[in-house]
């Protein structure tokens, strides 16, 4: 049966991408959780991220976000720090080990991009991006 529930629909295509990441990531032992988060840091001056700052570009959960952050440390991708604007925070910074991969992480972040979105035109692409955006940016809530 095919469904055009917008929600169920969304849910697939997250699962989707879920699972080409898990093959393009493999060689880099990541899952995509991990993988956004590097990203984001790679795009944030260093040392100016804090945790709140993950859990709200993300929408995840606190505890999720502690867990990723766990594993990022103990893969030496990240260290937590003293906050020096806040002692009761901690920011964090990529370390020279992330900081090596940034490249071959960016390339891989593409590749999975464009793996997840072969069917679609770049009309298509440009259209999804912008209504996606739209259902994420709703206001009031």
């Amino acid at each position: 049966m095919k469904s055009n529930n917008i929600g169920i629909l969304i849910k697939k295509a997250s699962l989707q991408l879920e699972k080409t990441a898990l093959s393009v990531l493999a060689p880099y032992d990541m899952t995509l959780t991990q993988y956004k988060i590097l990203a984001y840091l790679y795009e944030a001056p260093q040392g100016s991220t804090r945790q709140v700052d993950l859990e709200r570009a993300f929408c995840m959960t606190n505890p999720s976000v502690t867990s990723v952050l766990h594993t990022l440390e103990n893969k030496e991708l990240i260290c937590r720090s003293g906050n020096p604007e806040d002692g009761r925070s901690k920011v964090i910074s990529l370390t020279d080990k992330a900081n090596t991969m940034r490249s071959e992480l960016n390339e891989a972040g593409g590749k999975l991009e464009n793996e997840f979105t072969k069917s679609l035109t770049q009309a298509e692409r440009t259209t999804i991006i912008e209504l996606l955006t739209k259902l994420s940016n709703k206001k009031g809530e």
